[in-house]
């Protein structure tokens, strides 16, 4: 799920510094501008904010998931649809069922396909698997209703004595083996979280602790929009099947400054060695406002032990610069740390979150310092300062084969998926761009890798960007970048990408250790059809909904990267109705690091 205050922008935006372009020749280019790359960018750019937070502690539950449960729902003819509103939203997940007609696919130069060989293994990003994941089918299988667009989580680690790829897709999630066989699933994501069928289930993450072996999934699960009551499940799935689950509440109806009870939206992942993450963006109780985010840090040894209470630091109407902040991402750390480090991007210029920013240069930086003090009941430090980035744009709506657009109200420059590794921040957002020789603006990937510093023990000081940079290529709308790096400093990104002439498809870039580029585009899926979803029949602005983010996760080894993206799928439910249709489908590989 995910909300908006604000209607989608058509902005141009001419980049300072040089551009990946990413072809079939694998060149940099030149973006339209004169000027030399902008240095990297030290020490922040504003003073030190302070937050204070509370302390509660949770309820736990245990037990063992059923790989085999189902959970009953009404049928796919009787369910109502959950309306998308065309203002003031971002779009609820909406109920539908799918068809789809097929269009014609561009297989133009700037494509290189990827090819799954043995021969290839040793070259840095070839695609060692790929497989098709769970689609709108499998969805509506699962619960009886499908949603759409499919938010993805995906996470690679060790269950029932072998090594499988989980995936959880808005309300299912499925177990494969790396070749792709089904181990188990799709499984309705109420039975998987034990919640009563009429739950709402969406916005999932996924992540697997080789420290502890253990999987954690997150989903919310919305009781009620009226009066509105909503948590986060957060479940702990160990390798034998066990599980251990708390219900994190981000109704914050205690919250009169943020106007609460408040809809905790689309729940971002962070984890470290002391704690588990959780940011919500906010809104209140008119569900018209985002009044800031919240974040959560739950105690994972707690957690993970089983005890009957889990305790947890709270922290609600988060802001920087007098502007509520949207889309704060935990790191997901990938080693050991002490601290846990956030980031988020700034797309408003209004305290009330109306007045979308058509570019901005600045990131905000978090740290949760003695984040272990969430363990023994007291508050650790959260702290944050803004940094100057390079510049970032609105992006610009996803023209693609059925004469409308993706995304248009669902994409926007909100910080995505952020890892702390080898002692850097990576992380990426959409952004418009303009690339050399295209006549149109298009969306690319602007990306940051990051160093953090420390004032003193307690408060953030500022960062020094070690790269930074603009994924894009020429004629294509590259949509919800994910980043991730391996231990030996190889980067990748994951996203789907669409034209007028390209039905969505998925596909990756990838660096090597040490390199400023990315690589060519590799292609991992084309779409075979046309999106023929049913947000697509909403009528301007909506045009058709898109996933709102993409996944992607370390393998085990810590060198290869699995990913999750959405392209287009030929699978037909429920043709015959055409306000109750979708045709997503969800790609999942692997490629060398």
């Amino acid at each position: 799920m995910h909300f908006s205050t604000r209607s989608k922008m058509s902005v141009l935006l001419l980049l300072a510094g040089i551009l990946t372009i990413v072809g079939g020749f694998g060149v940099n280019l030149a973006v339209h501008a004169s000027s030399a790359p902008t240095p990297p960018t030290s020490n922040p750019s504003a003073g030190v904010t302070r937050f204070t937070g509370s302390a509660s502690a949770l309820s736990s539950t245990t037990g063992t998931l059923n790989t085999k449960a189902t959970a009953a729902h009404t049928s796919i003819s009787s369910t109502p649809k959950l309306a998308v509103s065309p203002v003031g939203s971002r779009g609820v997940h909406s109920l539908a069922a799918n068809a789809g007609a097929v269009a014609a696919i561009d297989t133009g130069a700037d494509l290189t396909p990827a090819i799954a060989t043995a021969a290839m293994a040793s070259q840095t990003g070839s695609v060692l698997h790929n497989f098709a994941g769970i689609n709108s089918v499998d969805s509506a299988t699962a619960n009886g209703f499908t949603l759409e667009p499919p938010d993805q989580g995906l996470c690679v680690g060790t269950f029932l004595g072998q090594k499988v790829i989980i995936e959880t897709v808005n309300n299912a999630t499925a177990f494969y083996t790396p070749t792709g066989a089904l181990v188990a699933g799709p499984l309705s994501n109420n039975a998987v979280f034990g919640e009563p069928a009429a739950e709402f289930m969406s916005d999932p993450r996924c992540y697997f602790d080789a420290s502890t072996q253990t999987f954690f999934l997150t989903d919310l699960a919305i009781d009620s929009f009226s009066p509105i009551a909503n948590h986060v499940d957060l479940l702990a799935l160990h390798a034998n099947g066990a599980t251990n689950q708390v219900a994190v509440d981000v109704t914050f109806a205690g919250n009169t400054a943020g106007n609460c009870p408040c809809l905790g939206d689309q729940p971002k992942f962070g984890i470290d060695q002391s704690n588990v993450y959780i940011s919500v963006d906010q809104f209140d109780s008119t569900l018209t406002f985002e009044t800031g985010a919240a974040l959560v840090a739950v105690s994972k040894s707690q957690l993970l032990s089983g005890a009957a209470t889990v305790n947890e630091a709270a922290f609600v109407n988060l802001s920087l610069l007098g502007i509520g902040v949207t889309g704060l991402q935990p790191a997901i750390t990938t080693g050991s740390s002490a601290q846990e480090f956030l980031l988020n991007s700034f797309e408003y210029q209004d305290a009330a979150q109306t007045q979308p920013l058509s570019t901005s240069h600045t990131l905000g930086l978090w740290a949760v310092a003695d984040p272990q003090n969430v363990t023994a009941g007291t508050l650790p430090e959260l702290s944050a300062v803004t940094v100057t980035s390079e510049t970032y744009a609105f992006p610009v709506d996803a023209k693609t084969t059925n004469g409308l657009s993706l995304a248009t109200f669902t994409n926007d420059d909100r910080m995505q998926q952020v890892q702390f590794v080898n002692g850097h921040l990576v992380a990426a957002l959409d952004s418009a761009v303009l690339v050399k020789g295209d006549a149109l603006t298009r969306d690319g990937a602007a990306w940051f890798e990051v160093q953090p510093t420390m004032a003193d023990h307690a408060d953030v000081g500022g960062a020094t960007f070690v790269q930074q940079g603009y994924v894009a290529t020429a004629g294509k709308f590259l949509l919800y970048p994910a980043i991730e790096q391996s231990t030996s400093g190889s980067t990748a990104i994951g996203f789907s990408f669409t034209s007028p002439t390209q039905n969505p498809s998925t596909g990756f870039v990838i660096s090597g250790p040490g390199h400023i580029s990315f690589s060519h585009l590799h292609t991992t899926f084309v779409g075979p059809t046309q999106d023929a979803g049913f947000s697509c029949l909403q009528g301007a602005p909506q045009q058709c909904r898109w996933g709102d983010y993409s996944a992607t996760a370390l393998d085990p080894n810590g060198k290869d990267f699995w990913f999750a993206d959405e392209p287009t799928v030929a699978q037909i439910l429920n043709p015959t109705v055409p306000n109750n249709r979708t045709n997503w489908g969800t790609h999942i590989w692997e490629s060398k690091g």
